[in-house]
């Protein structure tokens, strides 16, 4: 090895080879395990397929559990929202056909009229009814596999890491406070959540420390482990507005942070690579090219789903129109339904002025240093105002005793919220 690669090692690591799969310490993240609950059960079934390749070699930290059981029935819950919503409005296309045969003017006599539209009505109802079972026939098929819960929980129930101490957690929090002033890898982007303070099982933890409670974690069990390489997968460093875990230039990403490369090399003699929930999956099975397309495909509407601006922008709004219709809305909720029209309004607001400032740079040769500044400063604002946006429809959703839950597209229950 030559002096420039034992000097700055980071900058030389050798590349991930499929062969190191079986033979690294695999970390999971919580979205790659609420990523199981939340695709159709084709994609789902490949995710815990890939979690069996590597069950003897697999690391769950106590943190990321913990924060799987705390948020997955928020996942299944927006799942079992959204599917209503959408056959809710598959079924409105059939009343517009049924005003349109009930409309017709062609026929003057009011007899031939009504042997026509009721012979033509007859037809649509009973389409409507077969249509509408097959619909959720076909959405339970795809999306309500009660067993892929309890295969994922099988599968990861042995390699969960022990409970921490709450002087240890002490310590990593009084660190990262000091990290994070510095912008110091992992976490200083969720400084945001500085006032969420969560407690579980006589622990207490501040939400915005949490990818630091996780790296820390590895760090311990690196020292531990005989393996050479750590691989972490998570996709929590796809968005744009996420840049505390990877090396990204311009918008691309070369790797992992070259202080957490660093960090871990010093700390445990352990090569941090890290990879995203489909290039894992990718990694640990033989697929053929239509599945990886299909897999690649559900991932980008899930990351939409989860991450894009647009999807949140009209989730939200499907869900202010829900709560909208229910009539006996308490105050509390009311005063929590204003507050995010008025959030709402600000973001949309931030959103158009970071269009502006594209528009302006896309017009020049060498984008403008101000602009490109004003961009990341309106970007951390709608990440900001995302934020705020989640945490009160998490209010919303946790404020019990709806007057009227049809209103809210939860009956049926079709799905177990575990």
């Amino acid at each position: 090895m030559s002096k420039m690669q034992s000097e700055f090692p980071e900058f030389y690591q050798v590349k991930l080879k499929k062969e190191d799969i079986k033979n690294s310490l695999i970390v999971f993240d919580t979205n790659y395990l609420l990523d199981i609950l939340r695709l159709p059960v084709g994609e789902a079934n490949k995710y815990l397929k890939a979690l069996r390749h590597v069950k003897n070699n697999m690391y769950i930290p106590y943190h990321v559990a913990l924060e799987f059981n705390f948020n997955k029935i928020t996942v299944k819950t927006e799942t079992k929202v959204s599917l209503d919503l959408y056959k809710k409005n598959v079924m409105k296309q059939f009343q517009i056909l049924e005003d349109e045969v009930s409309g017709l003017s062609l026929l003057k006599s009011d007899s031939m009229k009504k042997t026509f539209t009721d012979s033509m009505l007859d037809m649509t109802n009973e389409f409507k009814g077969k249509f509408s079972e097959e619909l959720s026939l076909q959405i339970s098929k795809s999306f309500s596999d009660k067993s892929i819960y309890e295969k994922l929980i099988k599968n990861i129930e042995n390699s969960i890491g022990e409970k921490y101490k709450q002087d240890w957690i002490k310590n990593v929090e009084e660190e990262g406070e000091k990290r994070y002033e510095k912008n110091i890898p992992p976490g200083f982007d969720d400084s945001i959540k500085n006032e969420v303070l969560r407690t579980y099982g006589g622990l207490e933890y501040h939400e915005k420390y949490g990818d630091l409670i996780i790296w820390k974690d590895i760090i311990e069990t690196a020292k531990k482990t005989e393996k050479s390489k750590i691989i972490f997968v998570t996709n929590d460093g796809k968005s744009n507005s996420k840049n505390d875990l990877l090396f990204k230039v311009k918008g691309q990403t070369i790797g992992p942070s070259i202080y957490l490369i660093n960090e871990l090399k010093k700390e445990s003699q352990k090569d941090l690579y890290i990879l995203n929930n489909i290039r894992f999956v990718e990694l640990t099975d033989t697929l053929s090219e239509e599945e990886i397309i299909d897999l690649r495909n559900s991932e980008v509407i899930n990351y939409e789903n989860n991450n894009n601006i647009k999807f949140r922008k009209s989730f939200i709004d499907k869900y202010l129109l829900n709560l909208e219709n229910v009539k006996s809305l308490e105050n509390e909720k009311s005063l929590y339904l204003n507050s995010l029209r008025e959030i709402r309004k600000e973001r949309d607001y931030t959103e158009d002025q970071i269009k502006y400032f594209n528009s302006i740079n896309n017009a020049r040769v060498t984008p403008s240093e101000a602009s490109e500044e004003r961009i990341n400063y309106l970007s951390k604002k709608v990440k900001d105002l995302m934020f705020l946006e989640e945490k009160f429809i998490d209010k919303i959703i946790n404020l019990e005793n709806f007057d009227d839950k049809n209103n809210l597209g939860l009956e049926n229950q079709d799905f177990d919220l575990y």
